[in-house]
């Protein structure tokens, strides 16, 4: 059985424009999933491509024609540096008459429940459009809110793995 861990867009922003320890933990990580792509599959959505491209307008010395290209290869690849593949999924997963308002509500009822932020919730309500438990972030502390996520940070994919495959 395969688990389907969502990317997080703090990955995609650590892989490609990280200089420190966060692209050290995120190469690592990525190179642990290619192994072990049997047993974890990582997928993700528009929404953070969408995040992602604000995120790294924000970094000094990004410009858009970079960003743009980034995306676009890792749309037409769905691989992050064209090697490290991952499941791109839909905000509405496999729901049945599924409205965007729809979507909306969820995130109303999630706003006053778990009080993340709205990018978070809206991460998460793929996330459960999707039927998927698990997120790999470094943003421990805003997933943690959230009742019934899995939170596994790069540097603990291991530890995850070997989990999942007893």
């Amino acid at each position: 059985m395969t688990i389907k861990i969502y990317l997080d867009t703090c990955i995609f922003i650590a892989y490609y424009f990280d200089k420190g320890s966060r692209k050290y933990h995120v190469l690592n990580c990525l190179e642990t999933l290619n192994k072990y792509q049997d047993a974890v599959l990582p997928v993700t959505s528009d929404f953070t491509f969408t995040e992602f491209t604000k995120a790294a307008q924000d970094i000094s010395g990004v410009g858009n024609e970079e960003i743009y290209k980034i995306v676009s290869i890792m749309n037409r690849l769905f691989k992050i540096g064209g090697r490290y593949p991952f499941q791109l999924i839909s905000a509405e997963g496999q729901m049945n008459d599924y409205r965007f308002e729809d979507f909306f509500v969820a995130l109303q009822e999630i706003f006053l429940n778990a009080r993340p932020g709205i990018a978070d919730a809206i991460h998460y309500q793929i996330m459960r459009n999707n039927k998927i438990k698990r997120i790999l972030t470094f943003d421990k502390k805003d997933f943690s809110k959230i009742p019934g996520v899995q939170v596994v940070c790069p540097n603990e994919i291991g530890q995850f793995i070997q989990k999942i495959k007893k």
